[in-house]
């Protein structure tokens, strides 16, 4: 099943001190506890009030935020984005002690036929992210049936979720992620953010996105869930054509329970991310 109103938090898979000294552990918890979170009561606060769309995905609420009634799509675009954003952001860091320190196998490869090698999409990438007037994301996104890959900037949380495309990877270019520790200085936050990149859960999610697994594709998911009308995902500013699509590949379900290294109880709620994926990193504790 997916997951519905009303949500819970999605407790990191690592301790905040994990990340040091890439990210120092007061500004992840605080960016976790008082950003995150907020999302998440945010959305489930508006959401309290209109049942007719308590039924919908996380994902579903992002890609379809211009169908929602006027009176709630822009909060609707906001909460839900600020909540699937930072989850996929998180997903993908890992302590700055491992050594994964760039893609390789399947994924390496095509780096390279998209980009030269791994060098320039490093580069292009950061420069992207250093270009960003205000706030928002840098992503790298998957073309679902080829696999080519392609940069993209989204701005306040906007998420590019659509039907031909998922993103990835998730770099947070609110200042809130790192100004704290790194002041005005983006760059060094960029820099250290590379060094904690998870990339074997990044290929893992390429995979998934390309190499389906769930009994329906794509393109009938995004069928079953298409409005009347076919909006453009709030803010979404690709290259690829944007088409609305609700799940993406990656985001299969499966039952898991963690615990909050942030505080608070234990939460057993769906997840977005694979079995195979969180079993890896389990393993890495």
């Amino acid at each position: 099943m997916s997951r519905t109103f009303p949500f819970e938090a999605q407790p990191l898979a690592f301790a905040p001190t994990a990340l040091e000294p890439g990210l120092c552990a007061e500004v992840t918890r605080e960016h976790y506890i008082n950003h995150y979170m907020r999302y998440i009561d945010g959305l489930n606060q508006t959401l309290s009030s209109y049942p007719a769309y308590q039924s919908w995905s996380l994902a579903k609420l992002c890609a379809f935020s211009q169908a929602l009634p006027q009176s709630i799509r822009q909060n609707i675009a906001n909460n839900a984005g600020g909540c699937f954003n930072h989850e996929l952001y998180w997903h993908n860091m890992r302590s700055s002690v491992c050594d994964t320190a760039a893609p390789t196998g399947a994924l390496g490869q095509m780096i390279d036929q998209c980009f030269g090698d791994y060098q320039t999409m490093q580069n292009d990438f950061t420069q992207a992210a250093l270009n960003l007037t205000g706030s928002g994301w840098a992503w790298l996104i998957c073309d679902n049936r080829s696999g080519q890959l392609a940069i993209q900037l989204s701005a306040n949380q906007a998420t590019p979720i659509n039907g031909r495309t998922t993103p990835i990877l998730a770099l947070d270019l609110w200042e809130h992620a790192y100004y704290d520790q790194y002041q005005s200085n983006k760059a060094d936050y960029i820099d250290a953010w590379w060094q904690l990149i998870d990339w074997e859960s990044v290929s893992d999610l390429w995979q998934e996105a390309t190499n389906p697994t769930a009994e329906e594709s794509a393109y009938t998911l995004a069928q079953k869930l298409k409005p009347q009308t076919s909006p453009t995902p709030y803010g979404c500013k690709s290259s690829v054509e944007a088409t609305p699509a609700g799940e993406s590949y990656y985001m299969h379900k499966h039952l898991n329970t963690f615990s909050n290294p942030c505080g608070g109880k234990s939460h057993s709620s769906n997840n977005y991310y694979s079995a195979k994926s969180r079993a890896r990193r389990r393993k890495k504790r």
